[in-house]
């Protein structure tokens, strides 16, 4: 039987080798392709069929121990994408009219036991930009039960922010496109992509690419985005939280940059009508004067 650490590096290789196979289905189009690539990873490690599934066996009688082994298997395939990920973390500053400039690892392994659900990526401006640039997000999903999402974004100098949302899919690839207003000043380009497992989800997320391409080798295309906080910039933002932090701790309303406050003094009520002023008298008030005082 193959002790815990034998058997978490058997079946992290075994699980590289199964996206490979899914991967590239016309290298390994048959059942017999799979499973000779299988059988080589089993021959580099020096264990048999048998002894893998003895192994299988008896550590599906031990769960706490199975356990241990899925531990150590999330933790080997996180050592090797934050391997590959160190030698493409420096940012990337290259000239041409197409270039990759996604700074992460290009394949992960999602699923239940992951650190964190979110993939992030974020590319400053470099001599290279040009305005009007056209930014590609890509990535191919696998064997996933939920969809991976995904969102593009552009930050501007002046406050504002156009992005862009993919629904994305279980299987397959996933394309989102964004491209950089021509007529202002961009700060970066941003976004996020996310990973959803079930709780018995294991899948891959391969060939995940951030493609800069020129305007002039796409002409007349349109990539369609959303805005918000338009015309509001990072300094204003700055000074309107401090503005209404100071008025929540003394309890004076807020105002909004361009606006009059809305603290004016009511204006003062009507004095009431003097005593000794001649009124007017309706009729059915007048006094009625007294029999005795008649004359007779």
């Amino acid at each position: 039987m193959l002790s815990e650490e034998e058997m978490a590096l058997v079946v992290a290789d075994l699980h590289i080798a199964d996206g490979v196979t899914s991967l590239n289905y016309s290298q390994y189009p048959t059942d017999s392709a799979r499973q000779a690539l299988k059988q080589s990873v089993l021959l580099a490690h020096g264990v048999s069929q048998q002894q893998l599934d003895t192994s299988f066996m008896w550590y599906g009688a031990h769960l706490d121990k199975y356990m241990d082994v899925c531990d150590r298997v999330l933790e080997i395939l996180e050592e090797r994408q934050g391997n590959i990920a160190a030698g493409a973390s420096a940012q990337i500053a290259l000239a041409g009219d197409s270039v990759d400039l996604w700074p992460n690892a290009r394949h992960m392994v999602g699923s239940p036991r992951m650190l964190s659900r979110i993939l992030t990526f974020n590319v400053e401006p470099d001599t290279n930009w040009r305005p009007g640039d056209i930014y590609t997000l890509q990535y191919k999903v696998i064997n996933a039960r939920n969809r991976v999402a995904s969102r593009i974004l552009a930050d501007y100098s002046d406050g504002t922010t156009s992005y862009r949302d993919e629904p994305g899919t279980s299987q397959g690839m996933t394309t989102a496109k964004i491209q950089l207003d021509s007529t202002r000043t961009p700060e970066r380009v941003y976004g996020y992509i996310i990973l959803d497992p079930d709780r018995r989800d294991y899948f891959h997320l391969d060939s995940i690419s951030l493609v800069r391409t020129r305007r002039e080798s796409r002409p007349g295309a349109f990539f369609p985005s959303r805005k918000f906080d338009f015309g509001i910039k990072p300094g204003e933002k700055a000074d309107t939280a401090a503005t209404d932090s100071a008025a929540a701790s003394s309890g004076t309303p807020a105002t909004a940059p361009g606006k009059q406050s809305d603290n004016i003094a009511a204006p003062a009520r009507p004095a009431a009508p003097r005593t000794d002023a001649p009124q007017s008298v309706r009729p059915e008030q007048r006094a009625i004067p007294s029999r005795s005082s008649r004359r007779i």
